[in-house]
C-alpha cells in the first residue's frame, strides 16, 4: 500500500512540476537545461532552479543563515568532517548540521528543501563546478567535507546566499 501512494505523490508532483515549467519563457528555460548539472528526484538541477526562483524568500530564509554565520563563529566551531549526523549539543558544526540547527532555532522545525537550503545548493554548485550525476548526493556535505574546502570558504558560500535571498526579498 505504500508504494502505491509513494507513486501515486510522485505523479502528482511531477504533474506539478511540468505545469510550472511549461510556464518559463522557452528561451529561458533553454539557457537553463544546457547548463544542466545534475539530476536528483527525477529532477535535473535547471529544473529544480526553475521551480525554486518563483518560490518566496521569506524573513525567516534569511535569518537562518544570519544563525548559521553565527553558529560557525569560528574555524573551531566548524567540523570538517560531516556525516550528516548532526547531534545537540554540539562543540562543533558541518555546514549541514549548522543550517540545520540554526532553521530549528529560527522555525521550530527542520525544512531541507526551504528555500534557504536550495540556494546554498545552487551556490555551492556554482562556486566549485561540482558535476555529480549520482542521485541522493548531498552538495552541503560534499562541500564541507572536500580537502581543499576552507573555513573562509564555507563563511564565502553562506555570504553569496545571503546577499541573493536578500535581492529578492527586495523585490
Amino acid at each position: 500500500m505504500k508504494k502505491s501512494k509513494m507513486a501515486l505523490r510522485h505523479s502528482l508532483c511531477s504533474v506539478t512540476i511540468l505545469a510550472c515549467l511549461a510556464a518559463v519563457p522557452a528561451q529561458a528555460a533553454e539557457v537553463l537545461r544546457e547548463q544542466t548539472i545534475w539530476t536528483i528526484g527525477g529532477l535535473t538541477m535547471a529544473e529544480r532552479y526553475e521551480l525554486f526562483a518563483r518560490r518566496p524568500v521569506t524573513a525567516d530564509d534569511i535569518a537562518i543563515l544570519k544563525r548559521a554565520d553565527e553558529i560557525l563563529s569560528s574555524e573551531a566551531a566548524w567540523n570538517h568532517a560531516d556525516a550528516r549526523k548532526c547531534r545537540r549539543p554540539a562543540s562543533s558544526w558541518s555546514l549541514f548540521c549548522a543550517l540545520k540547527e540554526a532553521s530549528i532555532e529560527v522555525t521550530g522545525k527542520w525544512d531541507n528543501r526551504r528555500v534557504v537550503m536550495e540556494e546554498l545548493r545552487f551556490v555551492i554548485i556554482e562556486v566549485t563546478g561540482l558535476d555529480n550525476k549520482r542521485p541522493n548526493v548531498h552538495p552541503l556535505m560534499i562541500y564541507n567535507n572536500l580537502p581543499m574546502t576552507r573555513f573562509e570558504d564555507i563563511k564565502k558560500v553562506l555570504r553569496i546566499a545571503s546577499e541573493r535571498l536578500a535581492a529578492r526579498i527586495a523585490r
